[in-house]
């Protein structure tokens, strides 16, 4: 899942609520490389200990790859 304000991502590792990731995301459609740092600002076990969901929020972002996330978002329903 991803939108213009941040992405959830599937990981073996349970990061801390407050961990700073800088980001790569590929859109494969758009053929487009999304630069950007965010914040960890939930995470939860999927499958025991061994796969967790994390809800990162977008801190550090361009305004070109805002857009194309705005785009990617609404135009794909």
């Amino acid at each position: 899942d991803i939108s213009p304000g941040g992405v959830r991502v599937m990981t073996n590792v349970n990061l801390p609520l407050g961990t700073m990731l800088r980001l790569e995301i590929a859109l494969a459609k758009r053929r487009k490389l999304i630069k950007a740092v965010g914040c960890v600002r939930w995470s939860r076990s999927v499958y025991e200990e061994d796969l967790f969901e994390l809800g990162v929020e977008f801190t550090q972002i361009g305004q070109e790859d805002k857009l194309v996330l705005l785009e990617h978002t609404y135009r794909k329903k």
